[in-house]
């Protein structure tokens, strides 16, 4: 007796035109507010860091 394998579906990676992204950018603040940023997202999806 044989088991077939199912196929595993395609995924297709969306693409972003630039100038969708470019608002985003700009918006993005200078300094330390990236990485407190950054620092509280590990926090928030469970990674310990200190």
């Amino acid at each position: 007796m044989s088991q077939s394998v199912p196929a595993r579906p395609e995924v297709r990676v969306p693409t972003i035109p630039l100038g969708q992204t470019a608002p985003w950018a700009v918006s993005i603040p200078a300094g330390d507010a990236v990485h407190e940023w950054v620092h509280d997202g590990r926090h928030l999806l469970g990674f310990p860091c200190h």
